[in-house]
């Protein structure tokens, strides 16, 4: 199933199951449905075998991909992974006195769901971000992507 939102994820998934049959012999038959439809069946979490939509942090933090999309508890849990040890690491995480720690903790959780296969994402947006030589402060990580905090930004001409 595919997010109909936008012509982007109609080509995407052309793509992605073309390359699936390809190069693993993986045959994949496309679903587009209404959105309402598609938000319920992915939130009944049995509905559909695969699926694709997009995510982006809300806030540039691990919590925002490791507690929301896989962490048993949570109901944007749509792939319904359940690892106790997971949950455990990102509740010691999230209760970390150190962000040092918390990263730590997190790096642990992340790798143990890496090893569970709890989510295989086969296809990547790449976003482009122009600054302008004279705006100082605009803070980015490579790892997480999403909204971007501007209250560190100055222009300084």
């Amino acid at each position: 199933a595919m997010n109909p939102i936008a012509q982007d994820y109609q080509m995407a998934a052309e793509a992605a199951a073309a390359m699936l049959k390809e190069n693993l012999g993986v045959d994949v038959a496309l679903q587009k449905t209404e959105f309402a439809n598609f938000q319920q069946g992915m939130n009944r979490r049995t509905v559909f075998q695969a699926f694709m939509t997009g995510w982006a942090a809300d806030y540039l933090d691990y919590s925002d991909y490791l507690d929301l999309l896989l962490y048993s508890k949570s109901p944007l849990d749509r792939v319904s992974y359940a690892n106790p040890d997971f949950d455990r690491l990102v509740d010691d995480a999230n209760a970390a006195p150190t962000e040092a720690q918390r990263t730590v903790l997190y790096h642990k959780a992340e790798a143990l769901a890496v090893e569970d296969a709890a989510m295989i994402p086969i296809v990547f947006s790449q976003f482009a971000l122009l600054k302008k030589p004279y705006v100082h402060g605009l803070e980015t990580t490579p790892a997480l992507t999403g909204w971007l905090r501007f209250n560190t930004v100055s222009i300084q001409k």
